[in-house]
């Protein structure tokens, strides 16, 4: 029988980097996504981030479509933000999201990294590759 083991760190932002995330709304959209995660077959080792972007570390077995996942991820936790009340705009991500394949011995590095979010914003030690998804300026979508 195959075993397969992979970990994945997925970053992605807000629309044009808005700072939509309040901690209410961050707990929401977390709790939301961990549920839509879990239900695909993926763990998530960590989730956390900013008022203007999420990372997660995912660890996945043999099935594993990502860009589905992601999708689903972006879609429902959207419309639960724009089902909140709190606002007049209209809630988006991104387009695209940022993902990359983890090492297993680096997993404790990357796990520290994501659920350490807000220290490392406030003490300016964020990894810059790690925290760009690749669509700083979308405002042309």
């Amino acid at each position: 029988m195959s075993r397969l083991l992979l970990y994945f760190h997925v970053v992605w932002a807000t629309k044009q980097r808005q700072l939509w995330l309040t901690p209410e709304k961050e707990e929401a959209v977390y709790r939301c996504a961990l549920k839509i995660v879990s239900a695909r077959g993926y763990e998530v080792l960590a989730i956390n981030g900013m008022p203007d972007h999420v990372h997660m570390l995912l660890k996945s077995g043999p099935q594993i479509d990502l860009p589905l996942l992601m999708k689903s991820v972006k879609g429902v936790t959207s419309a639960l933000v724009n089902d909140m009340k709190d606002h007049t705009e209209s809630f988006r991500w991104q387009q695209g999201y940022f993902a990359v394949t983890v090492t297993p011995s680096h997993v404790p590095k990357i796990m520290a990294y994501v659920q350490n979010q807000k220290e490392h914003h406030q003490t300016n030690t964020t990894y810059i590759a790690w925290e760009e998804t690749g669509e700083e300026d979308d405002s042309c979508s």
